[in-house]
């Protein structure tokens, strides 16, 4: 059983927003790794690596 997961935290602005400021914090509180990254496209994203709670939790609070 994989106990690990990652999400996709979306975001429509290339320039950083007030919320990109909080994500470092809402990823160390929920025990997650985050990384900024663009897709194929070229729009940029946030990932969430950890435990699928963890990340379901980080995932919730930044969208």
């Amino acid at each position: 059983m994989n106990c690990w997961a990652s999400a996709q935290a979306w975001t429509r602005h290339n320039k950083r927003i007030p919320l990109e400021e909080r994500i470092g914090a809402v990823a160390n509180f929920c025990d997650c790794r985050v990384w900024r990254e663009k897709t194929p496209a070229g729009d940029p994203r946030y990932v969430f690596f950890g435990r699928r709670s963890d990340v379901e939790a980080a995932h919730y609070l930044t969208n």
